[in-house]
């Protein structure tokens, strides 16, 4: 804590995955190694009803089975032309994160965010430089503020954006989803101390997009999705 409104903070976290491939002696690799870092500060303001947070992260996976060019026709077990694997491939995620969130002034409430991630293989005979996760966005952002009324009406609207999402880039076959937004919408008033009606619009501008992309088949995300409730408590 440097002092009452910044703090300053760092982690790292180890795991490891088993996995299937085998070596020259035909017995398993060693599991893939997973090492997370994060180093961030945070920030509370107006009598800690605004906090403000920035961090970076970064993914090593190392160990990776691939390839060992070097043993041709020595693992006969692997078929094909009998390359034996070993454990040398390694895979780096990283980007960072940013996140305000909060009551501004009396009645306003707040939550914005943004994250870029990008994925990369680091050392693939094959992939060296390509991009690992191709489902994953590199940027995304969420936005989204309410304010309540001295009656107790509540408004509230926001937008989640989505940066270009392209799968299958290195083959014959690709597909790609253009960068989006989806802007939704809710109101809520308590008519008693048990009774709320509340009224919710999200993709409230009917945006056509896709949830699942692949180089076979696509699945739309939801269209404009409208809804009105009314709940009671006892």
């Amino acid at each position: 804590a440097f002092n009452e409104t910044y703090t300053a903070y760092s982690s790292f976290t180890d795991s490891f995955v088993v996995q299937n491939a085998k070596g020259n002696n035909e017995k398993l690799l060693d599991p893939i190694q997973g090492n997370v870092y994060e180093v961030g500060i945070k920030g509370s303001f107006n009598d800690d009803k605004i906090i403000a947070s920035l961090a970076a992260f970064k993914t090593n996976q190392i160990n990776r089975s691939i390839r060992d060019d070097s043993s041709k026709g020595q693992c006969g077990f692997n078929g094909g032309e009998g390359y034996c694997n070993i454990s040398a491939g390694e895979v780096i995620s990283e980007g960072v994160e940013a996140e305000l969130r909060g009551e501004i002034f009396e009645g306003f409430n707040v939550s914005l965010g943004y994250t870029h991630n990008t994925t990369e293989y680091e050392k693939d005979p094959v992939n060296g430089g390509r991009v690992f996760n191709e489902t994953t966005p590199e940027d995304i952002v969420r936005t989204f503020a309410t304010y309540r009324f001295d009656n107790q009406l509540t408004i509230g609207g926001g937008a989640n954006y989505q940066s270009e999402w392209l799968v299958g880039r290195y083959g014959s076959l690709s597909a790609t989803q253009e960068a989006y937004w989806l802007v939704n919408f809710m109101a809520s008033y308590p008519i008693n101390d048990t009774v709320t009606v509340s009224f919710n619009a999200d993709n409230a501008l009917d945006e056509k997009y896709y949830s699942y992309l692949s180089t076979t088949s696509n699945r739309y995300g939801e269209p404009r999705n409208l809804k009105l409730s009314l709940r009671a408590k006892f």
